[in-house]
């Protein structure tokens, strides 16, 4: 009896120890606010158009994502509130809920209504483009948030060609992560690589010619396993979701 009780005593202890590293190794949940416009938002599923931002969390294992982009937002809109009929400025809500919001990480992304013609309000130039980004990146450090800044999603084939009016914008992007020494994820030169490597023909199936250079579900997967591979190189301790839950 008593050989038999010492033996459950130290297979109790054995299991101990193989148990607390386990329990230790359990990645640490990191918390990501999404700061962006319509190629990033949450869109309803019935929608032909997503945003890559409603995907990336089934890409991650150990993230918890606060979507906060807005659909037609400039970084100018975004931090100042849409203009109503009357001219008058609403409440900027998704930078103030930004702010609000309990975060680890920010990925700010912007430009594509940055760079609308200059007779809309959502419109900056370059220069007002930089300056809204470090006004986010400043804020997200007084906050003790660490900013991760991305350079904007291009517009896709016109008449046979890739259009080159963001060009500036994601220039002004690379320029400021350097000045400012965040990390960058440069989504331009990405979507630049991915729209040659398919072409005019096949490009539609991700972006279909009558959303207007919006993704569709296809194309939000895509581009959400992408981003997931850059966060993972940015920050350490942020995990890949297994294969067979990525692909949901």
């Amino acid at each position: 009896m008593r050989r038999i009780t010492r033996w459950m005593l130290m297979y109790a202890v054995a299991v101990s120890m193989v148990c607390v590293p386990m329990v230790r190794a359990q990645a640490k949940t990191v918390r990501i606010t999404l700061l962006g416009d319509s190629i990033d938002a949450d869109e309803p599923v019935e929608r032909p158009i997503q945003g890559w931002g409603t995907y990336l969390l089934a890409k991650l294992a150990n993230a918890k994502i606060a979507n906060l982009a807005l659909s037609g937002r400039s970084t100018k809109t975004y931090l100042q509130g849409d203009l109503d009929k009357e001219g008058k400025r609403g409440a900027p809500k998704g930078w103030q809920r930004a702010q609000a919001t309990p975060a680890d990480y920010w990925v700010i992304k912007f430009g594509g209504n940055d760079s609308h013609p200059g007779t809309e309000d959502k419109h900056t130039d370059p220069p007002e483009y930089a300056a809204n980004l470090k006004i986010m990146i400043d804020t997200a450090r007084k906050l003790g948030v660490k900013p991760i800044l991305c350079t904007p999603f291009r517009r896709p084939f016109k008449r046979g060609a890739l259009t080159p009016e963001l060009d500036v914008y994601a220039e002004a992007a690379r320029k400021v992560a350097t000045e400012e020494k965040v990390p960058l994820i440069d989504v331009y030169a990405h979507a630049t690589e991915w729209f040659t490597s398919l072409g005019p023909t096949a490009l539609p199936q991700y972006l279909p010619t009558e959303l207007g250079g919006h993704m569709n579900k296809a194309g939000a997967n895509v581009m959400a396993e992408w981003m997931a591979e850059q966060l993972v190189k940015i920050v350490p301790e942020l995990k890949l979701a297994p294969a067979e839950e990525t692909a949901k």
